[in-house]
């Protein structure tokens, strides 16, 4: 069965967190400091969650969240599958969509951010065609109210997306609607975020959406010529590699 790949909803929170909370520590928990686990709770996955400004897309098949991966700028952010689904293609099949969306939107070089030790990870990206282009250590997410940085080792890979012709977005024409796909949802905190559709992104309309729901559109730390700076000022807020 083929999953379907849609823009997650306000319902999709809940399955969202699940997967991202138990897919993070099969492939984390014994490569990160010790000092990072007490932070890696569902609840506090549920605060970094009101914290993302990147665009969610779920496959599901029967109904049923399978998956889940982001985007936001040039970057590939999250990409988890269920422990079922694991070896089932999903994976691959959401890897593909991200990169069509990128594509789509006018990136020409994508990149990915994977703890280093990942080895299932790694492995599943060199296969897919995308290439490691430096390991530096990286500050990771931390509730806003602790103090401190915690680090460890985290690959960057990127992929070269401007080959991408009408064909290959042909056959991913489904994501490709012609109208933004814009969600205002309200989280946790009660913070309003704005998730767009990256593959047809207007930036007028996304500027309207933003102000139409009270907040002002943020630029992903990962925009803006951030290739070509170095590791310790590409990101101005401690993030996750997925």
């Amino acid at each position: 069965m083929t999953p379907e790949i849609r823009p997650a909803t306000s319902a999709d929170h809940p399955a969202i967190l699940q997967l991202w909370h138990q897919g993070w520590h099969d492939a984390h928990g014994d490569l990160v400091p010790a000092a990072l686990l007490p932070y890696r709770t569902p609840e506090h996955f549920q605060v970094w969650l009101t914290q993302c400004v990147e665009s969610f897309f779920v496959a599901t098949e029967g109904g049923a969240v399978a998956g889940f991966h982001s985007v936001e700028g040039t970057e590939l952010v999250k990409l988890y599958v269920s422990r079922q689904a694991k070896g089932s293609g999903i994976a691959r099949t959401l890897l593909s969509h991200a990169e069509t969306v990128l594509a789509a939107d006018g990136v020409s070089r994508a990149e990915l951010f994977c703890t280093a030790g990942n080895l299932r990870a790694q492995r599943f990206y060199e296969r897919e065609g995308w290439t490691l282009a430096e390991t530096y250590s990286d500050a990771l997410w931390l509730p806003p109210e602790i103090l401190g940085k915690i680090r460890t080792l985290t690959h960057r890979y990127v992929k070269d997306l401007s080959a991408w012709g009408p064909s290959v977005m042909a056959s991913n024409s489904s994501i490709l609607s012609g109208k933004a796909l814009l969600a205002a949802h309200v989280m946790g905190s009660g913070e309003p975020v704005v998730f767009l559709h990256a593959a047809v992104a207007d930036k007028r309309m996304w500027s309207e959406q933003a102000a139409a729901v009270g907040r002002s559109p943020r630029r992903s730390p990962m925009t803006g010529g951030a290739l070509g700076r170095p590791a310790a000022s590409r990101t101005s807020i401690p993030r996750l590699p997925i």
